[in-house]
């Protein structure tokens, strides 16, 4: 596996939290089918991650269930509120997600709620969305 700008912006982020050598529990908002999650294992390892939680959309998140769960510390949600309330997230990664939600800014104010010790975002143009038609690419 290699990194590209993408990865590396995103395990630069996590730079802080990786020199403290404690595991650490992140949120990947919209992260389709875990391929950073495969990134940090592979790079970094499994001893480093306290929990990986993956939130999709319904639909993406009960198709991937069954391929992704046995992959220990890795739990895939449609909802934050799934999240276990003693739980103490310390990463939220948003890239390329927010701008194609209903109400970004109101998504935005609940994952601030959860009170991560860093919030990570990504690939967010902003656009008065009445006027603009959008159309995500994605590579087959």
């Amino acid at each position: 596996a290699s990194i590209d700008e993408r990865n590396r912006m995103f395990l630069s982020a996590l730079s802080f939290l990786l020199a403290q050598e404690k595991p650490f529990t992140i949120l990947d908002f919209g992260g389709a089918w875990g391929q950073d999650f495969f990134l940090l294992k592979h790079f970094i390892g499994l001893h480093r991650l306290e929990r990986y939680f993956l939130c999709e959309n319904k639909k993406v998140a009960h198709a991937f269930q069954k391929v992704l769960e046995n992959e220990k510390k890795l739990t895939i949600i449609s909802d934050i509120q799934e999240i276990p309330k003693e739980t103490h997230i310390n990463f939220i990664y948003l890239s390329g997600t927010l701008q194609y939600l209903e109400k970004p800014h109101d998504i935005l104010d609940k994952l601030l709620d959860l009170k991560p010790d860093f919030l990570f975002l990504n690939r967010f143009p902003t656009w008065n969305k009445v006027t603009t038609l959008t159309k995500q690419l994605r590579p087959r």
